[in-house]
This record gives structure tokens, C-alpha cells and sequence, in this order.
């Protein structure tokens, strides 16, 4: 399996409830890590879009994002605030993060591998 659903929730779980006071170190070291192909879960893909959008304004705690994403309905359909709720409820260290993002960095390089090895098998069958 290449993914890891527990790292992308921690992820998301610092930049909703962490990012605002976490040290200037450890924001530069995840920002530099985190980008949207990172997240193999597709609501938190969304969620991340929308995270990022905020992040440079300060506004990506659980309140604005769900107001920010009230009549979306990929974000009903995950649970709406309590699909958020469900993200905060990590009990992660800040310092605990970039490992997280690394390890998630790792498994998108996987997953993009994966893909190309599978592309290329399809054209050569296809060329057969």
C-alpha cells in the first residue's frame, strides 16, 4: 500500500491546529515538503488546497475552513466540520510532523514511479 493516511492526517492536523505557533524552523522544513501530490486521499487533497490558499493569512483553523468550505460538497460528503474534527484528533508534536511529511514525500515518489513503470508496460503492450 502506498500510502499512509495516519502522516497525511498530522500533516493536515499541524497546518489546522499547529502551524500558527510551531517555530519558524519547523514550518520552513515542512512547507518545503508538503505539496498537493502528498496526499494519496482525495479529501485531503481538498483540504489541502484550501489550507494552502489560507496559510500565508493565518486563517486555516478548523473554524475558517469550515466556513470557507461550508457549501462544498466534496466537504459534506467527507463529514463537513466533523470530517476536520477527525483531523485534529491526532495528538501530534509539531516536531513529530516533518518526519511525517517526509515519509508521505517518499510514498509519493512511489506512487509516481508506480504510475510511469505502468504507463510504460501499457504502451509496449499496446506496441505488441
Amino acid at each position: 500500500m502506498l500510502n499512509n493516511i495516519d502522516a497525511e492526517r498530522s500533516v493536515l492536523d499541524f497546518y489546522i491546529t499547529m502551524y500558527s505557533t510551531a517555530s519558524d524552523a519547523v514550518k520552513a522544513e515542512v512547507d518545503n515538503l508538503v505539496r498537493p501530490e502528498l496526499f494519496d486521499d482525495i479529501n485531503h487533497k481538498m483540504l489541502w488546497a484550501e489550507i494552502e490558499k489560507r496559510k500565508d493569512v493565518g486563517a486555516t483553523d478548523m473554524i475558517s475552513l469550515a466556513n470557507a468550505l461550508e457549501n462544498e460538497a466534496w466537504f459534506i460528503n467527507a463529514g463537513g466540520f466533523s470530517f476536520i474534527g477527525d483531523i485534529t484528533n491526532t495528538n501530534m508534536r509539531a516536531e513529530n510532523v516533518p518526519n511525517h511529511a517526509k515519509q508521505l514525500d517518499e510514498l509519493a515518489r512511489q506512487r509516481d514511479s508506480l504510475n510511469a513503470i505502468t504507463l510504460a508496460q501499457r504502451i509496449i503492450q499496446s506496441n505488441s
